[in-house]
């Protein structure tokens, strides 16, 4: 049974847990809509706007947010666990699509992820629309560099990375490989990242860091030298088809109810395809 948090006169949820916020707001302007808090979700500088009906954000735990998110209906948002956020992420999402992020991933300063033109394009012989709204999907331990644009369309396997300052639209990114350009194209693949922060780097730190084994043994935490090379295994993966077919169809509580089941099996390689 899901904890209820808040309830008002429209239909719409808090439910999980609360939320600890600092100059933050979630504004409801809507009806039957969902804002799922996993443990330790704390909203810093963060405004959420449920602008229409029927949408569910889910916000992941150990997590400080600070992010601006405005959704329309019948939208789902999933940001997993244990990411960072440096500032000012904007996340718009709209025309009955979604936004999937998974766990561990970083967003640098200034990203942008929205899910639509916004306006509508036509042909002018057929008069038929040629800009459709897509979902966007981001798997686990994806880094996503300052000023970037994510657009419609976009899907990201895990371990990748997407440079500063491009523009990502329509693009299926293989898993550990790096993005960079506007529009984005494959600069470099096979590798993989580490989370650690050079700035506070010492001479010792930055020449341990040339070989990851070595850097490893001067970390505190015990990380496995592939740890964060994916490949693809069939019986782990997820396709994010399937995720968009649970996010299509039904009530905001049953894909709830389905989120908090599948964090629930983190398999390592569930968004490698």
């Amino acid at each position: 049974m899901i904890q209820e948090i808040y309830i008002d006169g429209k239909g719409n949820k808090i439910l999980g847990n609360n939320p600890i916020l600092e100059r933050s707001s979630v504004n409801f302007f809507g009806n039957n809509n969902i804002l799922f808090c996993d443990d330790h979700v704390r909203l810093n500088g963060t405004t959420i706007n449920f602008n229409g009906n029927n949408s569910l954000i889910f916000l992941g735990s150990c997590n400080k947010y600070n992010i601006d998110i405005d959704i329309f209906n019948n939208s789902v948002i999933h940001i997993g666990k244990s990411s960072y956020f440096n500032k000012n992420l904007k996340v718009i999402i709209s025309e009955c699509k979604h936004c999937f992020i998974g766990d561990h991933c970083i967003f640098s300063a200034d990203v942008i992820i929205r899910n639509s033109d916004a306006h509508l394009i036509y042909t002018c012989d057929t008069k038929m629309r040629i800009n459709m709204t897509e979902s966007i999907y981001i798997g686990d331990h994806v880094w996503i560099g300052q000023y970037v644009n994510i657009l419609k369309g976009t899907q990201i396997d895990s371990g990748s990375v997407i440079g500063a300052s491009s523009v990502v639209a329509g693009k299926k990114i293989p898993h550990n490989t790096i993005w960079a350009g506007s529009p984005a194209r494959q600069i470099k693949e096979d590798i993989f990242w580490d989370k650690s922060c050079v700035h506070g780097f010492t001479e010792e730190m930055t020449e341990a860091s040339m070989n990851y084994t070595d850097f490893l043994s001067k970390k505190i935490e015990g990380c496995q030298v592939d740890y964060w090379t994916y490949q693809y295994k069939e019986d782990e993966t997820i396709e994010w088809s399937t995720l968009e077919a649970v996010f299509s169809k039904g009530n905001c509580l049953d894909k709830c109810d389905f989120l908090i089941m599948m964090n629930s099996n983190r398999a390592k390689n569930r968004f490698v395809h």
